[in-house]
């Protein structure tokens, strides 16, 4: 209808266009591309820092997950880390191939695989979590302390958009 006033808080058409065409040229505004740069930059530090271990990325956040609680359901880990059942069983494969965690039947429940994490794997708690700080202190860099709560409450939000519209994905 000519003469309707949009809401100052909708977006009309021409306003998406134009800020679509201006992130085309503009790809550093772009938050979700920027995550994704950090995030695998944090996945080639960590894949490079474990290797020793002979541990990657996929394993190392499930093994963070498991020093922190063990003896959880397989499907617990899977939920919390959203992985496909298909990843999150190789990967847990490869961890116990390694004879870092150990898995079995729950006494309660034969369809649910619990895991726990194993005296090999306790052995090297102490170093791989300061692998994952040194990466944590390394993106800090030159950051106060006020805006890492800033950044750490947005990024918190940001994911909990992320699940709600990938819901149903995994």
């Amino acid at each position: 209808m000519k003469g309707t006033k949009v809401p100052e808080n909708v977006e009309t058409t021409d306003d998406v266009q134009r800020r679509i065409a201006y992130l085309r040229t503009h790809r550093d505004e772009i938050a979700g591309r920027l995550i994704s740069v950090t995030a695998r930059c944090g996945m080639m530090y960590i894949t490079k820092q474990l290797a020793r271990f002979k541990i990657g990325t996929g394993q190392a956040f499930i093994l963070a997950e498991l020093f922190i609680k063990d003896d959880v359901s397989q499907d617990d880990i899977r939920c919390l880390l959203k992985m496909d059942k298909g990843t999150i069983t190789r990967a847990m494969q490869r961890l116990e191939d390694l004879e870092y965690i150990s898995r079995r039947q729950d006494d309660h429940d034969r369809r649910v695989v619990r895991v726990y994490v194993t005296e090999k794997a306790r052995a090297i708690e102490r170093e791989f979590f300061g692998v994952l700080y040194s990466w944590n202190q390394g993106i800090l860099k030159g950051v106060g302390a006020e805006e890492e709560q800033v950044a750490l409450s947005v990024l918190r939000r940001m994911a909990e958009n992320a699940e709600v519209m990938a819901r149903g994905c995994v």
